[in-house]
Order: structure tokens, then C-alpha cells, then sequence
């Protein structure tokens, strides 16, 4: 069941930089598997949201850094071009 906001209270602050962040990325994520890749561009360029290759780059590097951490070295290998 659906319960609903205590009166006056938000479930989500919509002025919170981060949540302002998330929002716009899932926005930007759902244009860009529907296809919409002109708006893609737009709404990052207006909100200046990062795009998915940094937020890609960024997984990547953790997860190198994982392997080296845990001395995975054939995972480091697959992850080093």
C-alpha cells in the first residue's frame, strides 16, 4: 500500500544538490535508451549534468581499483586497455 506524505512533509527534498543530481542523470538516462539523444545533449548541456561515458569512466576506475586492492590482477588486466 501507498502511504502518503506526513502532512508537510516531503518524501524527497527537492532542493538537495544531490537529489538534484540524481534526478537529472535518471532524466538523462532514459532519454538516452529511448533514443533521445538530441534532448540528451540538451538537457546536459543546460543542467550541466555529467554525462554516462564520466559516470562510466568513474566505474571503471573503482573497479580497477578493486582488483588491484584485492590483488585480482587477471580482473586488473581485463580492465587495463
Amino acid at each position: 500500500t501507498n502511504c502518503p506524505p506526513a502532512a508537510g512533509k516531503l518524501l524527497v527534498d527537492g532542493q538537495d544538490a544531490r537529489t538534484k543530481q540524481e534526478i537529472l542523470q535518471m532524466i538523462v538516462q532514459y532519454l538516452h535508451d529511448e533514443g533521445y539523444t538530441a534532448a540528451v545533449a540538451t538537457v546536459q548541456d543546460e543542467a550541466n549534468v555529467r554525462s554516462l561515458d564520466a559516470q562510466r569512466a568513474r566505474t571503471a576506475v573503482r573497479r580497477l581499483r578493486r582488483a588491484v586492492l584485492d590483488g585480482d590482477w587477471p580482473e586488473m588486466e581485463k580492465l587495463v586497455p
